[in-house]
């Protein structure tokens, strides 16, 4: 008898011992060498958390997250992949002046992540520089990306990683794949500026057969999310070629046709702080977004930015700025009281806004002298200042160069509701807003606008 209670505590004992009690939350440390940068930024979907550097560069957070999966780490400028399981203590160790050369794990979850990071600097070394890849011929870069994609999988069969990961990431891989064969067409015609090879009609065959709606691939996935706005882009862009350049209309015709759920919810919402912009759709396109949206959540900031972009039509006042000139001091708003003022937000990054430039000059010429002036605000952060700095004198950049000083948190820009640039508004001589979402200076109707106003 008192062997068998010593049989039954000791079970007990063991049961108890070996309880493995479920958590909802991922470690995440690690020691960033290099300067300039004071936060690790995780993101994930419908996750955000930011995790200040200490003075040695060291960083440690707790992370609460929902489900396992793909996350992204931003550092400064720069940004990596991660993936997250419950239960994980990941540590990072990282050198800015390097970054993804540098990038090193260690604890539990570092065998999947140090394969992410292996596979994403074989990705890079294997298609090297932008213009070479997409000046290829079809069949030879659909050839090399099918390449590619064998060696990563090779590498990935290497790996001590569960299954499931496995699998997982087989799919991730394969998304990858096919969303460079849809970011082919674009790039080939703008890298042999207009004169590439004809795409073959089968090119595109395994993506167009894919489900473009899979809630469960849209929420696991980048590379597929990509393949979906890439694809849904095109689209737009074909409806738009019949429709007389009409994007608003052609934009509201590919979400109608996107079934309800996750997927649309999504995808409309990665859009609509762009297409929600003060413009004579504006309603319209506030309507469909309202009736096409089943999350609450999203409605809210719909609606909540509708209301802020009411209060920009045309006669109201306009936000104000004061803002650092890059010739020295400040300059208002108010100092240009008594001319039209032609404003153009961007960056030194965004490569739209640097397209504009040569348009832009030639309306400065164009207009010198005239009741205009034209003003550039950088939306640059505080990084990237120096940058600014020297862009404005290497591209010999006109006009009135001015220093938004909290980027896209900067007072004027909030006013405006500036979530996405190149942005032009023209404002008239008594600080009343003409048009806060005017034409580009490539458009020739910015010059129909100017004579109309007899500028």
């Amino acid at each position: 008898m008192k062997n068998l209670c010593l049989f039954i505590l000791s079970s007990i004992l063991l049961i108890g011992c070996s309880e493995n009690k479920s958590v909802d939350y991922a470690l995440f440390s690690g020691n960033v060498t290099g300067d300039g940068v004071k936060e690790v930024v995780v993101k994930g979907p419908h996750f955000e958390k930011s995790i200040p550097l200490n003075s040695d560069g060291t960083f440690a957070d707790t992370l609460k997250i929902d489900s396992k999966g793909y996350y992204e780490y931003y550092i400064g400028q720069e940004r990596s992949e991660i993936y997250f399981d419950k239960g994980d203590d990941i540590r990072l160790t990282i050198d800015l002046n390097e970054f993804d050369e540098s990038i090193k794990y260690s604890g539990e979850g570092s065998e999947r992540n140090n394969f992410l990071a292996e596979k994403y600097m074989l990705n890079e070394r294997s298609k090297g520089d932008e213009a070479s890849l997409f000046s290829l011929q079809p069949e030879a870069y659909k050839s090399k990306i099918g390449k590619i994609n064998d060696d990563i999988l090779a590498l990935l069969n290497t790996k001590k990683v569960s299954p499931d990961f496995k699998a997982l990431e087989k799919e991730n891989i394969r998304f990858s794949g096919l969303s460079s064969l849809v970011e082919y067409g674009p790039a080939h015609n703008y890298f042999t500026k207009g004169e590439g090879a004809a795409i073959p009609e089968n090119f595109l065959a395994d993506v167009n057969a894919l489900d473009l709606y899979n809630d469960d691939n849209y929420r696991n996935f980048s590379s597929y999310r990509n393949i979906v706005a890439l694809s849904l882009s095109n689209k737009m862009g074909e409806i738009a070629e019949t429709n007389g350049g009409n994007y608003n209309a052609a934009f509201m015709q590919v979400a109608n046709d996107i079934p309800k759920g996750y997927v649309k919810d999504e995808y409309l919402n990665l859009l609509a702080f762009a297409m929600l912009s003060p413009s004579s759709e504006l309603d319209e396109m506030y309507k469909m977004f309202m009736e096409n949206t089943s999350n609450q959540t999203y409605k809210d900031e719909y609606k909540t930015k509708y209301e802020k972009l009411t209060a920009l039509s045309s006669g109201r006042p306009s936000p104000t700025f004061d803002y650092e000139n890059h010739k020295g001091g400040k300059t208002a708003l108010t100092d240009l009281k008594g001319k039209y003022v032609y404003i153009d937000v961007w960056a030194t990054w965004c490569a739209p806004c640097i397209a504009e430039i040569p348009s832009l000059k030639k309306l400065e010429a164009q207009y010198h002298n005239k009741n205009i002036e034209f003003v550039s605000i950088s939306v640059d952060r505080k990084n990237a200042y120096d940058k600014w700095k020297q862009m404005v004198i290497d591209k010999d950049l006109g006009g009135i160069q001015l220093y938004a000083d909290n980027a896209f948190q900067s007072e004027f820009i909030t006013g405006y509701s500036i979530d996405a640039i190149p942005r032009f508004i023209l404002i008239d001589p008594e600080g009343k807003i003409v048009n806060a979402d005017a034409p580009r200076p490539s458009s020739p109707s910015l010059t129909t606008l100017f004579d109309e106003l007899k500028i």
